[in-house]
């Protein structure tokens, strides 16, 4: 089954702030790379795309609730490890929490200057 990026970002989002929110954590920051999830999620003057609509305020929410939490954006040539693991995960067919040295060496260290 095919996921729009955008709508599985946005599940992921949600999925986050509601681990999150289980865990007591008091301050968070949560990365995107969907610089229009950030958009839509930060500026609420602003009709989100219709794609996300109905979990856009679920987030804005949850945002609300903890003036701790933030959502930032970032580059996603500075995000390579999430979508190595993303594209990992869904091969694998692994989901939900999982040891993390169930993670392949090459995703883990991606962003280290340990590998050539």
């Amino acid at each position: 089954m095919a996921v729009d990026p955008l709508v599985g970002e946005t599940w992921a989002a949600v999925r986050a702030v509601e681990l999150a929110g289980q865990h007591g954590w008091d301050k968070v920051i949560f990365e995107t790379d969907s610089l229009l999830l950030f958009e839509d999620v930060t500026l609420v003057d602003r009709s989100p795309c219709w794609k996300i609509a109905d979990l856009i305020p679920l987030l804005r929410a949850a945002f609300g609730l903890h003036p701790d939490w933030s959502l930032s954006w970032i580059s996603r040539k500075l995000n390579n490890q999430a979508h190595l693991l993303a594209q990992w995960a869904a091969r694998a067919h692994v989901s939900g929490t999982f040891n993390s040295s169930s993670i392949p060496l090459h995703i883990l260290l991606c962003d280290s200057n340990i590998l050539p």
